[in-house]
């Protein structure tokens, strides 16, 4: 299976090595050993030097990415500006909202640090999802857990940062 169209240089994840990973990341906690398995049989691992773009905002999202080492930045730019909207560790999930909306995607991911990445091309995971539903209904609840948190994470933000001034007018 292995889809994926990284730069990078990357090579099938060696099994033991991709369910350790996937088993600490949050999104695929609620997966059991088969299950895992499964998935581990479709990452590629990725070496990514510090620096290297990732993800380039407004491409085509091809991949989900775990980070297994290293960290990732990821940057929005906004009136011609990058504005930095996080950085992820070891164990963070990250692409998937371009897989799972198929829109480019909205944010540019780059190396912190050399990285290590693991990834799962967008064809290996939509042949995952429809050969187990069992499957395919725990990664959605993931998906969308992960989801709600990211945005709630960026509503406390947002209401830090500006406070009243989100409120509607009177």
């Amino acid at each position: 299976m292995k889809s994926t169209n990284l730069d990078f240089l990357s090579q099938p994840a060696a099994p033991s090595v991709a369910l350790k990973v996937l088993r600490e990341s949050a999104l695929f906690k609620s997966l059991d050993d088969d299950e895992l398995d499964a998935v581990a049989r479709c990452v590629v691992d990725v070496n990514v030097p510090a620096g290297a773009v990732v993800i380039k905002e407004g491409s085509p999202g091809e991949n989900l990415y775990i980070v297994r080492s290293g960290k990732v930045r990821v940057e929005k730019e906004v009136d011609g500006k990058r504005l930095v909207l996080g950085e992820l560790a070891p164990g963070t999930a990250f692409g998937e909202m371009s897989l799972i909306t198929a829109v480019p995607t909205s944010a540019t991911v780059s190396a912190v640090d050399d990285s290590r990445l693991l990834a799962i091309g967008r064809l290996d995971l939509n042949v995952l999802l429809n050969w187990n539903p069992i499957l395919a209904a725990k990664m959605w609840r993931s998906f969308t857990e992960m989801l709600a948190l990211r945005l709630r994470e960026m509503n406390d933000r947002m209401l830090s940062r500006y406070g009243e001034s989100l409120g509607p007018e009177s």
